[in-house]
């Protein structure tokens, strides 16, 4: 995630000033009306649409998007992804299911549950 001032250093670099404190404000609500400038600005530093600040449904997709690729990283996750390849939709849903069970046996959350996410900071 995002620092104000990360967030304000970055947006300062791509040609448009924000204070790390402006920020601050619209990220807690104090300040809750960007300029068309500033939101585009800001859609462009998450790599976000516009729209993202807008539609929940895009928000959705792109939060669960989001939480995909956080999954992936993960290098054990790429080998399995890897090794399920080519296998047909039968057994990839007996592969969901087995690992439902693991996940239930670890007392893991459902990972479709948190919708909390925002957007990552790029590396």
């Amino acid at each position: 995630m995002w620092t104000n001032e990360q967030a304000s250093a970055a947006l300062a670099a791509a040609g448009t000033y924000m204070s790390d404190a402006y920020i601050g404000q619209l990220r807690n609500g104090k300040r809750n009306n960007p300029s068309a400038r500033n939101l585009a600005a800001i859609a462009e530093l998450f790599a976000v649409p516009v729209d993202y600040f807008f539609n929940p449904e895009t928000a959705a997709k792109i939060d669960a998007d989001l939480r995909l690729l956080t999954a992936v990283r993960d290098s054990g996750i790429q080998g399995l992804a890897l090794r399920a390849h080519g296998l047909s939709p039968e057994s990839i849903a007996s592969l969901a299911g087995i690992i439902e069970q693991v996940r239930k046996i670890e007392h893991l959350p459902d990972p479709g549950a948190d919708d909390t996410e925002t957007p990552a900071q790029p590396d």
